[in-house]
């Protein structure tokens, strides 16, 4: 018969958990900074960043934590698809607006 050793307590391990909606946020962000350029160079590619992002969002279960800013990224893609950069910018900034503040703990 093998012994085995005194089993160790098992430590927590801290677990990262990501705000509802970090990636919305993330992709948000993102797309307002290319638009703040003075030539949009891709507008199909910040389209499907957002639509990336409200897919992820909508996968992990999300979209019902920040329903404002899923609607005004969704507006936004529109927009940007229809080719009104400013109505899409004015869209994410709002939507920006509708998170919560960032949790640091």
């Amino acid at each position: 018969m093998v012994r085995s050793r005194t089993a160790r307590p098992v430590r927590p391990r801290h677990m990262v958990v990501a705000e509802p909606g970090a990636r919305l946020r993330d992709g948000i962000e993102a797309v307002l900074r290319e638009l703040d350029q003075p030539v949009v160079d891709d507008v199909n590619r910040l389209t499907g960043t957002l639509r990336g992002c409200l897919a992820q969002t909508a996968a992990l279960g999300e979209t019902c934590q920040v329903p404002g800013p899923a609607e005004a990224a969704r507006i936004a893609a529109q927009d940007l698809s229809m080719g009104r950069l400013d109505d899409a910018r004015l869209a994410l900034t709002q939507a920006l607006g509708l998170f919560g503040p960032l949790r640091t703990s």
